[in-house]
């Protein structure tokens, strides 16, 4: 599976500074959202895949820098709201 980061206006103004997001890339398309059809084929390879290894399940996932930035903006953001 592959994706590439752009910059999201939207998510932006949700936490108050740039913020870049994921663009999916399935099949040769670039997509803004994950494509229904990339997660159908996710869920079916994992499901009908055949048995994992320990160390396959056991795999642990970094959150993205960009998410960790949204997350920090958005929770300064909220609390200068409420303020």
């Amino acid at each position: 599976m592959d994706f590439k980061e752009s910059l999201c206006e939207s998510c932006g103004d949700v936490c108050g500074d740039m913020v870049d997001c994921r663009v999916w890339i399935y099949q040769g398309k670039e997509y803004t959202e994950a494509p229904k059809a990339m997660i159908i084929d996710a869920i079916l390879r994992e499901v009908y895949g055949g048995p994992k290894t320990s160390s396959e399940r056991a795999k642990s996932v970094d959150l993205p820098e960009n998410l960790k930035i949204f997350l920090r903006l958005s929770a300064n953001n909220r609390q200068t709201k409420i303020r």
